[in-house]
C-alpha cells in the first residue's frame, strides 16, 4: 500500500492517490511503483469507502524483491497520527531525554488524542514505512516527511547540510574504526556520517553492519545528528536505533 505512485512509465511525474481518483476516478489506468528502479505497475484502490485511497501493485507486475515498498507498507488510518512525536520516540528508543521547547510541549499536548482503538508509531521501522509511503513534502503532525526521513529522495533538500537534531537516515555501511568504537556511513553517497557505539554493544552492531554490506543492504539509523568538522556523527545508545533494510 502506497499514497504515491508514477503516472508515466518514464517515471517522471507522479501523483498522490487521493488525487490520482478526482483526475481519473476508477478507470483501472496503470500507474508506476515511485521506486526508480521497480517494475512494478500499480493500480488505484479505495479504503473505507471513498474516503481513502491507495496505490497496490498489480498480481501481474509486482514489486521486484528487493523493492522496499513491497516490504514497508503502510496504513495511514490504521496509525494515531496525533500522537506522533519523533523526539519521544527517539527518547524512547535511545533512552535519551531530549530538551523540547515549551511552547512545543503545550502545543503537542493539546493535540493529544484518547483515542485508544488505534495503533502509535514505535518503532524505526513503522517509522520508515510511513515516511517512504507519503510524498517528502507531507506532513505527519504537522511535520514535513524531508524534516524526518533523509533518503534519496529528500537528500537535494539538504543543500545546506544537514542541521542538528533527530533524523532518520537512509545509510550505507563503510567500515569502522574498533578502538574508537566508530563505525562510518554515507547517506546517498553524499554525506559522511559516523555513529560512536558504546563499547558493549559495539562487537554485535559492527558485525551486523559489515553483514549488510556484504549482502548489499542499506540501513536505517534513527539519531541526534551533529556536524564534527566535516562530518556528521550520532550516538547509538541501543540497537532498536538501526535497521537492515531489506
Amino acid at each position: 500500500m502506497s499514497y504515491l505512485a508514477y503516472l508515466d512509465n518514464e517515471k517522471t511525474n507522479t501523483i498522490k492517490a487521493n488525487d490520482a481518483f478526482l483526475c481519473f476516478g476508477k478507470n483501472n489506468r496503470e500507474y508506476y511503483c515511485q521506486n526508480l528502479v521497480c517494475t512494478a505497475k500499480m493500480t488505484l484502490k479505495s479504503r473505507k469507502g471513498e474516503s481513502s485511497h491507495y496505490f497496490a501493485a498489480l498480481p501481474s507486475f509486482p514489486h521486484d524483491t528487493n523493492c522496499p515498498y513491497k516490504t514497508y507498507s503502510f496504513v495511514r488510518e490504521d496509525f494515531d497520527e496525533s500522537t506522533f512525536s519523533l523526539e519521544k520516540l527517539f527518547a524512547s528508543i535511545s533512552k535519551t531525554s531530549v530538551a523540547k521547547k515549551k511552547h512545543e510541549l503545550e502545543k503537542q499536548d493539546k493535540k493529544q488524542s484518547t483515542n485508544t482503538t488505534l495503533e502509535t508509531i514505535k518503532t524505526i521501522g513503522q517509522l520508515y514505512s510511513m515516511c517512504i509511503n507519503l510524498d517528502i513534502n507531507d506532513e505527519y503532525n504537522d511535520v514535513r516527511i524531508w524534516k524526518i526521513l533523509l533518503d534519496e529522495r529528500s537528500e537535494q533538500i539538504y543543500t545546506k547540510g544537514i542541521c542538528d537534531g533527530i533524523r532518520l537516515i537512509k545509510c550505507e555501511f563503510k567500515g569502522y574504526k574498533e578502538e574508537m568504537s566508530l563505525i562510518y556511513l554515507s547517506s546517498c553517497n553524499r554525506f559522511d556520517l559516523r555513529i560512536h557505539i558504546s563499547d558493549e554493544l559495539f562487537p554485535d552492531v559492527r558485525n551486523e553492519m559489515y553483514k549488510s554490506r556484504e549482502n548489499k543492504k542499506s540501513l536505517i539509523i534513527l539519531g541526534y545528528w551533529h556536524k564534527n568538522r566535516d562530518y556528521y556523527i550520532s550516538e547509538i545508545t541501543s540497537k532498536k536505533q538501526y535497521k537492515i533494510l531489506g
